[in-house]
């Protein structure tokens, strides 16, 4: 038990760490951190990319070519949100059963 406030500052400020300060965190925490960061940003990209499809469909003023790139620009939009939520759902899942596995909840 901490004798003074400043021994309770001290454990508390160390906790959880590896040696320089830096706080220890579970590789699969890491992973998902890095696979939504990654997600988040394709799903970005992808978003512009509809607004991209969408900006050429307005001022194609009847240019039937124009329009033809815009609706397979959006098409190819719809085609990649699919693919990033499917595979925001799948590393969800496996993540989340991989976190429940090596750290059970009593």
């Amino acid at each position: 038990m901490a004798s003074s406030w400043s021994d309770v500052g001290a454990s508390v400020n160390t906790a959880g760490t590896r040696g320089y300060g830096t706080p220890a965190v579970a590789l699969p925490v890491l992973a998902g951190n890095i696979i939504s960061l990654a997600l988040g940003l394709i799903g970005l990209i992808v978003f512009g990319y509809g607004i991209y499809a969408g900006f050429l469909w307005l001022t194609a003023r009847g240019d039937a070519k124009q329009v033809t790139q815009a609706k397979e620009t959006l098409q190819n939009v719809i085609i990649g949100l699919v693919i990033v939520g499917a595979a925001y759902a799948i590393s969800t899942f496996i993540l989340t059963a991989i976190m429940g596995a090596t750290n059970p909840q009593p």
